[in-house]
Parts: structure tokens; sequence; C-alpha cells
């Protein structure tokens, strides 16, 4: 094993010092919460005011998830009001989760609360969310108080500094200075900024400076403490480390910084409970992570520190000590191509690291990576240490075998050998003698068969059961099965207690499909040799071909509880989910499957399907399409990707996989079919058409019938709005026909286009009753029934579907306008007030509720119009509902006027705008222009709430 013990913790101050000083002063300050502030914004009971106190006093202390649970409480009492968004906003910067501090003053904004007045806290949330140029926007944009602008400076120095706009950093942390020369976070700006520089005195001076200002103060310590363990004085930096915790004990940095020190010095114990402490607080730290795998490492434990460090890898990618220890750790355990990644990381920052190359290179080589490994190599052989060191040579020996250049490889095998060597690799495995097998494999992964299997025959003859087993295994690969099964009898007889033989015959038997005789060779293997993973897994892979998925489930579950980096294992037990409908769990074991099995199309196939199937639509769709283009020769992933696209709202992408697919097999019907639909998701209906076409010609040619393909061409037409050549199909609409990807509504819809809504109705009602979870069945009958006059029965199918869907967006907003035109405003309200109970901030739904709230003369009217047209301040609809508000709620018409026009011209085509514009212009006794307005709403069209209106406004008007 490498000595994983001799691992410094050297430089981990470095990561730590990207924690720019308003970041660290939000996570980890210990200055004090308070309400009290907040109390003048409107009027609270005393009991909300003590819950708020309260909550911030958990937070003060650390204690984050108490102090949002009290919140929680607050909000489940329907007593959530400015104040209590704004105190949560606080509460949760404190324990930086940026993106509920943004949730939450919207929600207050939309109560009411002032822009400028909230500006710097939410500022601060995008801060932590590291969306560094909407805080100078936000800052910029506010109108603050003079009270305000030392921190909103301090705040616009970090936004800057982590934009690495280094010179704008300092001259605004320097303004600060002046504007408050007695307060220390601008010195803490410029200590940090000169410790990323590598400017240790000038970073002391200044963190010596903060430390006069406020000696007290958690992170002024904790920053001394940094530059102390930069410049090597570890014991100093340890007393900073420990003042700064006993000032705030919820100072995870200090604490991660001290654990790094504790096992530094092998104080592991205490590491530990320092590591516990941060973990109570934050429950995803990944500096915990890192430290806690170094432990485990150095305690020999490679596979908990694989997990953990699986756990921080946004970190190990950016952090070279961490990419070190999980190149390492992984190399141990197998898992080469992780080891090559990050292995790969290191070296790039660190090239004069030998042992790290050389650790690449045999990770490289295991993986059969012969060239990149021989880039990798040539460099570290030109130097005086590299042409004499012996496992050096010998993989160039490999590497050069590898390419095919046998006579090359052979002398470096010699090289090694005259040099001392005496192994293959790092781990001391592999002795240089077999020199022919090596060459054997060498030329067969350069695609020489023949040259492979003679130098095999001739290894072998020795009577080596290693190289009996590599012929084996080659006879099998190119199909000879008889010479492999006389191969794998000679293995049984010359090694009666040897697994490998029972193995290999096995694998014969499974590649002929014999999967019984194969099961009982891999169960004689597992007899005699109980920790045979190989033969467990073909046990399975075996089971699974005679689709018994549940016993093959139980063997890959023990397996994988065995070796949890076992990612073959993984990925079987992954399929033998997926064929049994449990995409959930398949996602999880895919997702692990992964992280070692880089070159597997079918697998990442699957992953993606199977992401989809459990509601992962974003993540499927990025799957796909990042992975089509990596396997774009091999059809069947390319197919699954293209379903994949196709479901997800990527149907152009679709089109171009599945006309790939369509060049490798010109004659495949169901590929065709495929392409066809792909075409028509893309709207691109001709060429559709053509697929189709050339479906009935190559069913024609092959004296086939293709039953399904009146289903295709049928939602063909209706997607192109050619209902008349959608009904000519109906005849053909078989229900034992229909493939599976075309809705069943399908006959519904035709019917409700041709105005069949008695006909839609009976066909939709069928359908759905069968497909309850078909959203496009619903929304078909809906459409039936409020044609037929039944909104109340429309009204009911969508409320049962909001009781299983209660996140549907589209669904709700549909209910609440059917509550509206059923003239049931409160529900209506109510329905659109549930939309953000769910945490949706949305500009569209914010101006629908302001249109219901105007019609009811509700005060909160305003708010909600003016919020939406702060987020939308271009979009018609938006417009148009503040032109209302003016004209009714605030009754300004010449304001309304303006609103009106301004939606008229990017939207002329609205009827209702004109008419809303004509009522303004009589409300200013302008009647020639409202007349005229009137008119063009009548002209425009008649399917409008108020066009019976227009026309008596009309004939008042004449």
């Amino acid at each position: 094993m490498i000595g994983f013990k001799q691992i410094a913790l050297t430089g981990m101050m470095t990561l730590s010092t990207s924690l720019t000083p308003v970041s660290a002063e939000i996570a980890y300050s210990n200055s004090q919460l308070s309400a009290l502030s907040l109390m003048s914004l409107s009027t609270i009971t005393l009991q909300q005011a003590d819950t708020i106190e309260a909550s911030m006093a958990f937070a003060n202390e650390g204690n984050y998830a108490d102090a949002i649970a009290m919140l929680r409480r607050l909000e489940a009492t329907n007593s959530e009001n400015i104040e209590y968004y704004i105190s949560s906003a606080e509460v949760f910067l404190k324990a930086t989760r940026g993106d509920e501090v943004i949730i939450a003053i919207n929600k207050a904004r939309l109560k009411g609360a002032n822009y400028d007045r909230t500006a710097l806290l939410f500022a601060k949330g995008y801060l932590i969310q590291r969306q560094y140029s909407k805080v100078l926007e936000i800052i910029e944009e506010a109108n603050l108080l003079e009270a305000e602008l030392y921190e909103a400076t301090l705040v616009k120095a970090d936004a800057s500094l982590n934009l690495r706009n280094r010179d704008q950093a300092e001259l605004l942390f320097r303004q600060a200075v002046r504007m408050k020369p007695d307060e220390y976070e601008a010195y803490l700006g410029l200590s940090t900024m000169a410790l990323q520089v590598r400017q240790m005195a000038d970073a002391e001076s200044y963190a010596v400076l903060a430390l006069t200002k406020a000696p007290d103060e958690t992170m002024v310590q904790y920053n001394l403490g940094l530059v102390r363990r930069f410049r090597g004085k570890f014991i100093d930096a340890k007393g900073n480390f420990d003042k700064a915790i006993e000032l705030f004990p919820a100072n995870t940095l200090a604490r991660l910084e001290r654990a790094s020190i504790l096992i530094n010095q092998n104080k592991t114990l205490e590491a530990e409970r320092d590591l516990d402490i941060v973990y109570s607080l934050s429950t995803d730290n990944q500096m915990a992570y890192y430290l806690s795998a170094v432990i485990a490492s150095r305690a020999g434990d490679l596979q908990k520190a694989d997990d953990l460090l699986s756990k921080a890898d946004d970190l190990v990618k950016r952090y070279v000590p961490a990419s070190y220890v999980r190149g390492l750790v992984s190399f141990e355990l197998g898992n080469y191509p992780v080891a090559e990644t990050y292995l790969r990381l290191v070296l790039n920052a660190k090239p004069n690291r030998h042992q790290v190359r050389k650790t690449l290179i045999t990770a490289l080589v295991r993986q059969q990576k012969f060239k990149l490994a021989q880039r990798y190599l040539a460099p570290y052989l030109k130097t005086t240490t590299g042409g004499k060191d012996p496992v050096a040579l010998n993989l160039a020996g490999v590497v050069q075998s590898g390419l095919g250049n046998f006579s090359i490889g052979t002398r470096y095998f010699e090289r090694a050998v005259e040099a001392g060597g005496d192994a293959v690799n790092t781990g001391g495995q592999d002795p240089i003698g077999a020199i022919e097998s090596k060459l054997a494999l060498a030329q067969y992964a350069a695609g020489r068969v023949d040259q492979a299997i003679t130098a095999l025959q001739k290894s072998s003859a020795t009577g080596s059961a290693r190289d009996l087993a590599l012929l084996a295994a080659v006879y099998v690969k190119e199909k000879r099965f008889d010479e492999a099964k006389d191969t794998a009898s000679k293995l049984i007889v010359d090694f009666p207690t040897r697994a490998i033989g029972h193995n290999i015959l096995g694998t014969v038997y499974l590649a002929q499909k014999a999967y019984d005789a194969a099961i009982t060779s891999f169960e004689e293997a597992v007899r005699r040799n109980q920790g045979y993973t190989a033969a467990k897994r073909n046990i399975a892979i075996a089971l699974s071909a005679k689709e018994d998925y549940g016993s093959a489930e139980t063997i890959l579950r023990e397996i994988e509880a065995a070796d949890p980096s076992d990612y073959r294992a993984m990925a079987l037990l992954a399929r033998a989910l997926k064929e049994q409908g449990r995409w959930k769990e398949a996602v999880k074991f895919y997702r692990s499957a992964q992280r070692g099995i880089k070159n597997s199309g079918a697998m990442m196939a699957d992953y993606a399907y199977c992401l989809l199937k459990a509601g992962n639509n974003e993540e499927a769709a990025q799957v796909a399409s990042r992975n089509a283009r990596k396997f774009n020769n091999d059809p069947d992933a390319l197919i699954v990707f293209s379903d994949v696209l196709l479901e997800t709202g990527g149907s152009y992408m679709a089109t171009q996989l599945l006309a790939r697919v369509v060049s490798f097999r010109p004659a495949d019907i169901q590929s065709q079919l495929l392409y066809g639909r792909a075409l028509m998701r893309a709207k691109l209906y001709a060429g559709a058409r053509s697929s189709y076409a050339r479906v009935q010609s190559m069913a024609k040619a092959q004296n086939l019938t293709v039953k399904s393909l009146p289903w295709y061409q049928a939602e063909l037409e209706v997607k192109a709005g050619r209902v008349d050549r959608a009904e000519l199909l109906l005849p053909l609409l078989k229900d034992d026909s229909r493939p599976a990807e075309v809705s069943g509504a399908i006959k519904g819809e035709i019917y409700l286009r041709l105005l069949k809504f008695g006909d839609a109705e009976l066909e939709l009602e069928r359908i759905y009753a069968a497909e309850s979870s078909s959203r496009e069945a619903l929304e078909q009958l809906v459409e039936a029934k409020l044609a037929l006059k039944k909104d109340i029965d429309a009204a009911r199918l969508l409320e049962e579907w909001l009781e299983d869907a209660p996140l549907d967006l589209a669904i709700r907003t549909k209910l609440a306008s059917l509550y509206k035109r059923q003239g049931q405003i409160k529900r209506a309200i109510n329905t659109y007030r549930s939309i953000f109970n769910l945490g949706i901030v949305d500009a569209d739904i914010s101006a629908r509720l302001g249109r219901l709230l105007i019609e009811t003369n509700d005060i909160e009217a305003t708010a909600m119009v003016d919020y939406a047209y702060k987020m939308k301040p271009t979009d018609p609809y938006v417009i148009t509902t503040a032109g209302l508000l003016e004209l009714k709620t605030k009754r300004k018409p010449e304001l309304a006027v303006d609103y009106f026009q301004q939606a008229i011209s990017r939207a002329p085509g609205i009827a209702e705008n004109h008419y809303f514009l004509g009522l303004a212009y009589k409300r200013l006794s302008l009647r020639a222009k409202a007349l005229e307005a009137f008119k063009a709403a009548v002209k425009l069209s008649e399917d409008f709430p108020d066009f019976n209106d227009a026309k008596r406004q009309i004939e008042i008007l004449e």
C-alpha cells in the first residue's frame, strides 16, 4: 500500500483564503443578530416578536437548525409577514443558505417591504450563491442609507475580489478603511488579498491591525491564525484558532484549521472531535470530509476514505492535496479511471512529482491507454533518475509492447532487470518474468490476434495457471469456444482446487447462451473460492439473461455490500433494478457505477432512461446529450438517448441522433419510425411524412404490415394542424396496435379539432379511465368538458389531478383560470396564492393574481402588480396589468393609457388591450379615441371576455 501516513496536510489554508471577508463574516462572525431593528417595519404581535428573537438567539449560538425550525413553526401558524420573512432571511444568511435568503426577501417584498431597505440583505444572499455580478448590480441600483454604505462597500469589494478584479477590490477595501478606520472588516479584506498572492509580511501586518481593532472577534483571530500557519508558526496559529473557537464555537473554519494541525501532530482523536462538531453544524462540509478521509486512509480504511472523498468532489477537483489523496486511494482500490483523473490534476499542478507520475502511468497501463501513458512517461525517462529507475523502465516495456513496439518493449524489460527491478508497477505486483505473456497481451491489445495466441500457447506450455487462463480468455473473446473449453478443462484437471478453470468454462457456456450450465460452472468456482467476486458477478449475469432479476439482485447486493467499489456489480445491480421498474433505486447505482465505468454507451443510455422514468428530466437530458456525443457510433445507445431527449424537449438533437442511427441501419423499420417521430416533435412535418412514407415502402418491399404506422401518422397530422388528413386515419387506429410512445388521447384530440365534442368526451373518458396518469388525456378531456359547458366536471378533474401532483404549475394555473371563468374569484385567488406558497416566484402568476386582486379591490394588488412589473417590465400581459392597476385602483387613467399603449406596441394583436385602452380614453372623456380603440378590439377578435361590453360601448359612443 502507498504510504498514506506520510501525507502532510500542508497548504490547506490556500483554500481557506478563497473565502473572502464578507462571506466569512456572514458565516462565522460572532456578532449578534437582533430582531429589534426590524420591528419598525410594521406591526407584529408580542408572541411573534418573541419567536423571532428566540430564533435569532439560536442563530447567534450557531444552532441554525433550531433557529430555522422555530421560524418554520411560525410560518405554519399563518403568521408570516414582513418581519417573519426578513428575520428568516437574516437567519438563512447566518446559516449561509443564500437561495433561501433570496426567496425570503422576495416574499417580504411581495408583502410590501421596501426594495432599497432590503437591497443589502438581498445582495448578501446572492454573494453566498456566488453570483457576484448580480451582487454589484443590486447594490448599484439601490438607494442606500448613509448608515449602509460602509457595509455595502465591503460587499462590493468582496464581489469584486471574487470576480478577480483585484484592483477594484483593493480600492474598495481602502475606501472602507477611510470610511470607518476603527472597524476591522476592511483590514481583514486587505490581509486576505495579501495572503492570496503570498505577500506574507503585508498579510500579517493587516491581520495584526484588525486584531487591535477587534481582539474579541472570532474572524480576526481566525485570520491571524491562518497567516501564522501559512508562515510556519503552527503553535501560534493553533493559539489563534483556539481563541477563535472560544469566542464563537460554531466557527467551523477555525475548527477545520485546528483539526488539520492536530492531524499533522498525529492527535487524531482530538482532530475527530473538532470534525464531529463541524458535521453537527454543517452536515455537508467538504473540507471536513477531506480531513476525515485523510484520517481514514492513514488508518488503512481506504473504502471509507473513498466514500468521504466522493462526497467532497467539488473540493477535491480544485485542491491539489485532496486530488492527490483521492488519486492514491482510488489507485489502491483498483479504480484506475478515477485514479487517473485526480493524479492528472496533481501532475498538471506539480509536474516534478515523479512518484505521482509513475502511479498515474501505472493506472493508464492498467486501462490499456498506452499512448497517453507514453506521453507522461517520456519526459521522466529522459532524466538521469528516470533512465535508471527500474519501475519506470518496466513501465516503458509494457507501454511500448502495448503500442506494438515489441522489440523496444523487450529491451526496456531487460534494462529493468539490469537496474535491479522486480516489479512492473508501484504496488509491487507482477514479477518481471513471463515477458512472453506480457508481450502476447500487448499484441492482442494491438489487434494482432494470431501472434498473441501463438505467444500465449508458447508461454502456457510451461503449465502456468495464469497463462492457461489468459489463453482461454482470448479464445472466448475470439469465439473459439471448443478451444476455450479444452483449455478450461485442462485448468480444471491440472489445478483441481483452483476456481479459475470453472469460471472460464462458465464464461464459455454463457457466451453460448447455455445459462443453466454456466450457472453450475460459476457455482463450482465459488465453492472453491468463496471470495471469487468475478464468478459471483457471472452468476448474476446468467440469472439476468434468464430474466430472473430478483435472484440476480440478491447476489449483486451481497457483492456491493462486501465491496462498495465494485463498479461492475453496481452497474449490473442497476440494470436488474431497471428491469424490475425500480427507477429511483436504479438511478442511485448507475450514478455510482459511472464513476468507475467510463466507456459503456449501453450503461449510460440505461442511466439516462432511468433518470427520465424517475422524474429527473433535466438531469436525464444532460446525461443523454453529453453521452450521445461520446458514443455516437453506438446505434442502440443513440436510440435510447434520442428517446430521452424527445421526452425532455430536445427534439432537434434527437432528430440528429436518429438520422445517424438510420445511416447505420438503413433497412430497419423501427429506426425509421423513431426518426419520423423525432422530426414531428421538432415540427419538421414534411420530413416526418417522408420518413413515414419510407416506412411504407420498406414494409412493402419486406412483405410486412406495420400496424402501428397509422397511429404515428395520425399524431403527425394532428400536430401539423391537418385534422382533415387525421380524420381519414380514424378507422385504422386500433387500440391493440398503438405504440407506447403515442398517446391514446390522439383520437379524442381529432374529435376535438373536428368540433365533435360529445365524441371527444366519450373517447377521452375511456382513455383517461385506462391511463389516469396521462396528462395529455387529462388536458384534452378538460378541453372537451369546457366546450360542452361542463365547467364543474372540468374543475373536479383538475382538482383530483393536483391531489396526486401538487407541484404541477401548469395544471394549477389552468384551475385558477377556470375558477375565474366560473366567477369563483376567491377560489381563483387562493389557487394562485398556493403557487407562491410552494416557493415559486413568477411574474406571470403575480400579474394574474394582481388582476384578480384589482377586481376585488384588495389592497395587496399594488404590491403584487409592482412586483410583477419589476420582474418583467417588457411583458405585454404584465404591462396591461399595471395599466389596469392605474385605471381601476389608483384612478389615474392618463397613466393607464401610457401602459396600454406600451402593451399594444409590443403585442398589437391582443384584443383586450385595445378594449382596456378604450376604457381609459373614455374615463378621460376622449370619446373619439375611445371609439377607435373599442372598434379595434371588436375587429381583432370575438373571443375575449369583454367582447359584448366593447360592442355596447361602441353603440353608446356612436
